[in-house]
């Protein structure tokens, strides 16, 4: 057996699952005495390329010096079981709420607390917001990687400050939605394949996605990323932020904002303030489920708006449930599929993939997420 051959694949439940941390093994080392077909030394030693981060899911084990009268043993191997829940969920952090005025709503947000958000860089600088969806694939907006160079694009993860040693990932192909309109930025949706599977742990795992699309079903509503915080300086931030966002009822906001199609949802603040803004565009909107506040679930992309944070005019942001049917085809075709698991408890697949909503308008007022 080669050893370009072997990878060791650790942290969690599945030996299938897209959340294990995958390693390279740099060396084979087989007990001198070990000649089957006799399995007397069955025993070999791997050395890792790379050390292992240990964490609350990957954690070393003690060797016994002496014989022991043992209690109880188990043996443990990868056997084929029912699915477990790995998107959405992260680990209990400690951290502490920062000591800072907020500006446009937002305050300084913990990696940890929303390891599913990536920066995308164009040419060395943060362009974009996305979402981890597998360890293959990133969610964005079509209007932030239309016309760039893939060769210019890199995955910025695991890190909330963009100016540390960050790590960095490159990308292998680019999908953006065969009817994204650049006019009203209707279907502004987009995946990003990457040369090389990200390590999912504690820092950067994937969100779920979700076909609930009542807004009474959710609550407790955030939206992340590096935009700009103060809209007199036009410059991102180089720390995550967060901010805490109510949805809105289509209809509603309908009245309140243009050119709004049935792809997209709003979300923002009654008293004004609390927005997403230049630079967040790409980035994910996630809620819990009020019957289950274990799990993440991404609803919406953050697509464009009439300003930022302005009163009575909430953010719009791509509707992500219109779009499970064509994620599931996209990533298949590409040879690395995604499958969103049901949760709503009917057969999703029998909504229309995308809803188009057709009318006259005289007035356009340009989208502020450029």
């Amino acid at each position: 057996m080669e050893v370009k051959n072997l990878t060791v694949v650790m942290g969690a439940r599945k030996s299938s699952d897209a959340s294990l941390e995958r390693m390279r093994v740099q060396k084979i080392i087989i007990h001198k005495d070990y000649k089957p077909p006799h399995l007397d030394s069955d025993l070999s030693l791997l050395l890792l390329a790379t050390p292992i981060q240990f964490t609350n899911f990957k954690m070393p084990i003690c060797l016994q010096v002496k014989e022991w009268a043992w209690d109880r043993c188990w043996m443990l191997e990868w056997v084929t079981a029912h699915e477990y829940v790995t998107c959405g969920q992260r680990i209990s952090t400690k951290s502490v709420k920062p000591e800072i005025s907020k500006i446009l709503g937002g305050e300084l947000a913990d990696i940890r607390d929303f390891p599913w958000q990536v920066s995308i860089f164009n040419k060395g600088k943060h362009h974009c917001g996305g979402s981890i969806l597998s360890e293959w694939w990133i969610l964005t907006a079509s209007h932030c990687i239309i016309n760039k160079n893939i060769s210019d694009l890199e995955i910025i993860y695991g890190e909330d400050n963009l100016i540390r040693n960050v790590m960095k990932q490159k990308v292998d192909k680019l999908i953006i939605h065969s009817q994204f309109d650049r006019w009203i930025l209707d279907n502004d949706i987009a995946l990003l394949l990457l040369k090389s599977p990200l390590n999912v742990t504690v820092k950067k795992a994937p969100i779920c996605l979700s076909e609930v699309t009542k807004i009474e079903r959710w609550r407790n509503c955030w939206v992340t990323g590096w935009g700009i915080t103060n809209t007199s300086m036009l410059t991102v931030v180089p720390v995550l932020q967060k901010v805490d966002l109510q949805l809105v009822e289509w209809n509603k906001c309908s009245r309140l904002v243009p050119m709004l199609t049935r792809n997209m949802l709003c979300a923002g603040n009654p008293e004004s303030g609390n927005d997403a803004c230049q630079g967040d565009s790409g980035g994910p909107l996630v809620c819990q489920k009020k019957e289950n506040q274990s799990i993440w679930y991404q609803l919406g992309i953050v697509s464009w708006g009439v300003g930022c944070g302005l009163k009575n005019k909430p953010g719009v942001y791509t509707k992500v449930s219109n779009y499970l049917l064509w994620i599931n085809r996209e990533t298949k075709t590409a040879g690395k599929p995604y499958m969103h698991e049901p949760d709503s408890g009917f057969n999703f697949f029998l909504i229309p993939e995308t809803y188009r909503f057709d009318f006259q308008k005289d007035l356009y007022s340009s989208p502020s997420f450029a």
